[in-house]
């Protein structure tokens, strides 16, 4: 058995330090408005094929927090622990299965979504539940129907993970908050201290810095929106949204998916637009470039089953009839396939890739279910 732990705790590290090398400079959320339509923005980028899945999540499904601790020791402790009862049903893009959620939105209109700020250490207080970062995000999701409900109850648990997060919260209000964890303290970024709705890679307060050397921001610099290499995509991602708000040049939606293009810095996976206001979720990937989109509204979420659809999946449109189960062996068979998709190196992929596909990814997938508690 130590022998085994020991394998796993590898087989751990090898995921967690081949995510964290490749994603130190990806993703961008933002959020546009046009009259009463609320719309998210979200580009996942990383230096591979990102396989995953968008999922439909029930509501009244009674769960439990679980912590990275858990996850890497595969068993509970004696650590602080919560239960809830989702109240709210909820549309998600998720990477390893059921719970790994990158982002996502509720029936209620509150959006959550993650970046990487390579600065993150989490609040941490031993006395309060925690929460894997991904299952923290689902929590929100589950309990919340509001930014201000967010921001109220923010330390009420604690967050850890392998990869250090900060978040973009935002509700079909308008309402809009970024949540950074600098040396241990949380730091929010919300109303006038948010004065332009963009987040990526830097602290916001870092990016706001950068943007007043430019011209109509405080600076004399020109802004270039084509300009990838010298010019932060906070700084064109703000220009862009001022282009918008004074000309509505096009269609909030479609203007949503060409500045996530124009974000792109050449590892782009996926693309996300979220409609808060009409509840729609919009999507488009790498490995097909069609844009999808599915319904909060068309979904009945008193069932106890969750419905999945592969993310590159060769559709177009509509594609509300195309979920099916997420049934125990469905998961088990997703995160095999994105832990097959990770680089671990050479060495890693002849020694380690086999056993983390087919041991790590049931186990990982096996764990998950014990987020959900019987009644």
């Amino acid at each position: 058995m130590k022998h085994l732990n020991l394998a796993i705790f590898i087989a751990v590290m090898l995921i967690t330090n081949s995510l964290y090398a490749q994603s130190k400079h990806s993703c961008s959320t933002f959020q546009i408005s046009s009259g009463d339509t609320i719309v998210v923005g979200h580009n996942l980028d990383d230096y591979f094929t990102v396989p995953g899945i968008v999922v439909v999540n029930p509501r009244n499904i009674q769960k439990e927090n679980i912590s990275w601790y858990d996850l890497r020791k595969g068993k509970k402790d004696d650590q602080p622990r919560i239960t809830w009862k989702s109240k709210y049903g909820s549309i998600t893009y998720n990477t390893f299965g059921r719970e790994f959620i990158d982002g996502g939105i509720n029936e209620a209109g509150l959006y959550v979504g993650e970046m990487t700020l390579m600065e993150t250490e989490y609040y941490t207080d031993h006395s309060k539940p925690t929460f894997y970062h991904c299952f923290w995000m689902q929590y929100l999701l589950d309990n919340y129907a509001s930014v201000n409900e967010v921001i109220e109850n923010l330390t009420t648990v604690c967050i850890d993970g392998h990869s250090r997060w900060h978040f973009f919260i935002a509700d079909k209000t308008g309402d809009v908050a970024t949540i950074e964890f600098i040396k241990g303290n949380p730091i929010i970024h919300r109303g006038e201290n948010l004065p332009h709705k963009i987040l990526c890679n830097s602290t916001y307060s870092s990016d706001l810095d950068s943007l007043k050397l430019y011209k109509g921001y405080g600076g004399e610099r020109i802004i270039d929106i084509n300009d990838k290499e010298n010019t932060k995509r906070t700084v064109r991602a703000t220009e862009l949204i001022r282009i918008f708000n004074e000309n509505k040049p096009k269609p909030i939606v479609e203007y949503s998916f060409d500045m996530l293009s124009s974000l792109n810095l050449g590892n782009n996976q996926w693309q996300v637009v979220c409609d808060l206001t009409n509840q729609k979720i919009y999507f488009k990937t790498i490995l097909c470039s069609k844009i999808k989109y599915t319904s909060i509204n068309e979904f009945n979420f008193d069932t106890s089953n969750q419905l999945y659809l592969d993310i590159h999946s060769d559709l177009e449109n509509d594609i509300t009839g195309n979920f099916k189960p997420l049934s125990a062996k469905a998961n088990i068979k997703i995160v095999r396939k994105t832990c097959w998709a990770i680089d671990f190196g050479f060495f890693g992929n002849i020694f380690m890739k086999p056993f983390v596909v087919l041991f790590i990814g049931s186990k990982m997938s096996n764990y998950t279910s014990e987020f959900y508690l019987k009644e």
